[in-house]
């Protein structure tokens, strides 16, 4: 198996390395050979399904979010985090899906106690103004939910939903949001600490421990800010449509690539650097 350059030497993904991996992100043969993600054996009779079966849910969720952000009806919603929480593993216990749905779609004019100031979620998510408003948007939703739902229940089932937050927010308006991922947090830590870019937000957090930067990543402002100074650092074609989610997914299949366990890019590398 080549390693690949980019990902091995840290360098920024230019367009053409971003549609490389868009396209990897709907290979049914990457994620089996590469990731290991799929069990080759138990997918090879139903081919046709699994090479279909990304590019297909991710139509779903865009068509479901962009195509009716009009609509915050409980239902409506309840479909946009059953299928989110479905698709992209957020963790979320089914049997709390319709308080999570019914906290979000009523959640028009938010406060966490009478002396807090009044949170439109629906304006921060759509109509963000910086990067401390996205900050506000994530907030509201992880407050909320563990406020309100996750706190009726056994500490067991209340997971961390920072995670859900962002990828909700994204699909709302995946121009302003990026996604946290833990294994997009793993890659790009990498490039912090190994010093490939600076600008005025990494320069104070280039010195950190990667568990400390891992704390500053779960601010979403932080994070943010940490994923725009990479984009920029990229050098992208300003009219590059879907830059943001395309340099998430990068992250993300570069950051599994790496770190994931049975990982067959993961286990080439580590015989490799063995050597």
């Amino acid at each position: 198996m080549n390693l690949d350059r980019t990902i091995e030497n840290l360098e920024f993904p230019s367009k053409t390395k971003l549609e490389e991996f868009w396209n990897k992100r709907y290979s049914a043969n990457f994620h089996i050979s590469v990731l290991g993600r799929l069990n080759k054996k138990e997918y090879e009779k139903i081919q046709k399904n699994v090479d279909n079966w990304y590019e297909l849910q991710d139509e779903i969720l865009h068509d479901l979010f962009n195509k009716k952000m009009s609509d915050w009806s409980i239902k409506t919603t309840f479909l946009r985090v059953k299928l989110l929480n479905e698709f992209y593993s957020t963790n979320i216990p089914d049997i709390c899906i319709y308080n999570v749905a019914e906290c979000i779609s009523k959640a028009n004019k938010y406060k966490k106690t009478n002396k807090d100031k009044e949170i439109n979620l629906r304006q921060l998510i759509l109509k963000p103004e910086s990067n401390g408003d996205k900050k506000n948007a994530i907030d509201f939703i992880t407050s909320i939910l563990k406020d309100k739902v996750f706190g009726d229940y056994e500490s067991s089932l209340s997971k961390d939903i920072y995670s859900f937050a962002t990828k909700f927010c994204h699909f709302c308006n995946p121009k302003e949001y990026s996604i946290y991922d833990q294994y997009v947090e793993k890659l790009l830590k990498d490039y912090i600490t190994e010093k490939k870019f600076s600008c005025e937000c990494i320069q104070s957090s280039q010195n950190l421990k990667k568990t400390e930067l891992s704390t500053l990543m779960k601010d979403y402002k932080n994070f943010i800010e940490f994923i725009d100074c990479f984009i920029a650092f990229c050098e992208l074609p300003k009219t590059y449509k879907d830059k943001r989610a395309k340099v998430d997914n990068f992250l993300w299949l570069g950051g599994m690539m790496k770190y994931k366990k049975g990982s067959n890019y993961k286990e080439e590398r580590e015989k490799r650097l063995k050597k």
